[in-house]
């Protein structure tokens, strides 16, 4: 009887201790978002002008933040201000740091803010750091690797991570931070429900909230029936306007009507809750017509633009793409785009976009470059700024950013005007690449390239060769060492293809020759070249194989 109630005892502590798991574990700051590249860059905080990390919370609640820190002196004390984009101070928390021995990237320095700050999702915020520690130093990254060493999808780190700051200069690195959140009392805020029939037997239902939410989709049938649940995640997703739609898709029937219900629920276990009806056409449009056109087309995704060359009087700019996509470039006065000074468009859909801008602009003067990539309808806008030399410069690298969100849309952000007369312009001008189509001796396809070195002689590293099919989808990578003027390529299937000719000069890809397109036909086989002839010709002497048999065995009898 002992050993039951033991048991028993047991049993409901544990039971005590999942039901409060929950409660003890919101009571804690919840790290919802880290930036933290592996990079060994790093400053003295004391040596630099005042520095800044700008950053767009996408929460509505901020309780504390990580730097990555070192520090091989003796322990001291630093002062962390957390201030809006009109530079106004919300809080500030001085805190002893200690010895931090060197390690790469740095270590994990805490902050927590006195009390949590309610902050608005995607306005500009900045930590403002002040030490006079003569070692203490935090660690960077540069820009241009923001994908590459983060998990996190491009749009979500674009819209939350925007440059440091030093003095009143934007960089064009980025400090390593995480963002925390706790004692969270509101509920998320789900806005710009949208629902969509997408073929006859579909429909799709999307939705925004203000801060990382794990939500539930049902929908239900008014006339009876079953219900149909996408069910808790699990997991906390960024579903902020601009960056992510959240949503579901479900199976519909032609001519009912439904009910929906959106469940949000936050880290902190707040919950919203909206709802919503809908009806379906009694006499759909058949699966096989095209989509309708959507707003929901995803845009082009714009990473790694920075400044390529510099003269006074002009710039070369280089960013990429996630999808092949047009380039225009506007340089402004200002970073609204109302003092537009040189405009160049190259409409050539492609991943790498590099432009020069026509010899306008003035020496020694801070410009804003306005760029942008459109495909499919949808376009990515982002801005960086830089100022003008006194003398050339080549591969400039340290152009900064101005320290806004990508801004993904559906149309280019309108440019005003201000009296003052755009120059237009686009590159030099490009050669003509010879394409011509072979076949080897199997009948397949061999295409082969030739182009002419650019005008200012071989590129160090050589050249880069792109083939899109007719979708726009990179279906071929080639790099070619730098002398080599021609290459042949085998194994294309039928179809619609484009060349694009780059020259690797010191890492900036430039394209070199016009755009060149060609069709690969699907070779038409007789009957006596099929592989359905020789698999007649095998069952004939299978068959002829067996008669032989048989009559050599009849004649044995």
């Amino acid at each position: 009887m002992k050993k039951f109630n033991l048991f028993l005892f047991v049993i409901i502590g544990f039971a005590l201790i999942i039901w409060s798991a929950p409660s003890l574990a919101s009571a804690a700051p919840l790290k919802y978002f880290e930036f933290a590249p592996d990079s060994n860059l790093n400053l003295n905080i004391a040596s630099a002008p005042t520095p800044y990390q700008i950053f767009y919370p996408q929460n509505d609640f901020l309780s504390g933040f990580d730097l990555w820190l070192s520090n091989n002196g003796s322990g001291g004390t630093a002062s962390f201000g957390l201030r809006d984009a009109q530079d106004a101070l919300l809080t500030a928390k001085t805190v002893f740091i200690p010895y931090l021995p060197e390690k790469w990237g740095g270590q994990i320095f805490h902050i927590d803010f006195d009390n949590p700050v309610a902050v608005s999702s995607s306005a500009l915020y900045k930590i403002k750091m002040l030490s006079s520690m003569p070692n203490l130093r935090i660690y960077y990254t540069t820009r241009i690797q923001l994908l590459e060493h983060n998990a996190l999808s491009l749009p979500v780190i674009l819209s939350i991570v925007g440059p440091a700051r030093l003095g009143d200069i934007d960089q064009s690195f980025s400090f390593k931070f995480a963002l925390y959140e706790e004692n969270d009392t509101l509920p998320p805020i789900i806005a710009n429900v949208t629902s969509s029939i997408i073929s006859s037997q579909a429909f799709q239902l999307l939705f925004n909230t203000n801060e990382p939410v794990d939500y539930r989709v049902t929908l239900n049938p008014v006339q009876g029936g079953a219900s149909q649940i996408q069910d808790w995640m699990g997991s906390y997703n960024f579903c902020n306007l601009g960056i992510l739609n959240c949503g579901a898709t479900f199976s519909i029937f032609p001519g009912a009507s439904y009910n929906y219900e959106i469940q949000a629920k936050d880290y902190a276990q707040n919950t919203s809750l909206v709802g919503g009806s809908l009806g379906t056409s009694a006499n759909p449009p058949p699966d096989n017509s095209p989509p309708p056109e959507t707003s929901l087309v995803s845009p082009p995704v714009i990473f790694g633009a920075y400044l390529a060359a510099s003269t006074p009087r002009s710039v070369k700019i280089t960013w990429q793409t996630d999808k092949a996509a047009d380039s225009s470039l506007k340089i402004s006065l200002d970073s609204l785009g109302n003092q537009i000074v040189a405009s160049v468009v190259d409409t050539t859909p492609e991943l790498i976009h590099t432009l020069d801008t026509p010899n306008v602009l003035t020496p020694e003067t801070n410009y804003f470059a306005i760029l942008s990539s459109g495909a499919s309808g949808a376009s990515a806008n982002q801005i960086l700024s830089f100022k003008t030399t006194a003398e050339a410069q080549a591969g400039v690298s340290a152009v900064s950013s101005q320290g806004i969100p990508n801004s993904n849309s559906n149309n280019v952000s309108p440019l005003g005007s201000s009296g003052i007369t755009p120059v237009t312009s686009g590159n030099s001008p490009l050669s003509e690449a010879k394409i011509s189509l072979s076949e080897d001796d199997a009948g397949k396809a061999i295409l082969t390239i030739e182009w002419q070195a650019p005008s200012y002689g071989e590129p160090k590293q050589g050249y880069r060769i792109h083939i899109f099919n007719e979708r726009n989808e990179l279906t071929r990578e080639v790099s070619i060492p730098a002398g080599t003027h021609r290459i042949r390529i085998s194994d294309l299937e039928a179809g619609q293809y484009r060349v694009l000719i780059y020259a690797n000069q010191g890492g900036i890809l430039e394209r070199i020759a016009e755009e060149a397109t060609l069709t690969i036909h699907e070779k038409s086989v007789s009957f006596f070249q099929s592989f359905s002839f020789y698999v007649l010709i095998g069952v004939i002497l299978i068959l002829a194989a067996i008669i032989a048999f048989y009559v050599i065995r009849l004649k044995q009898v």
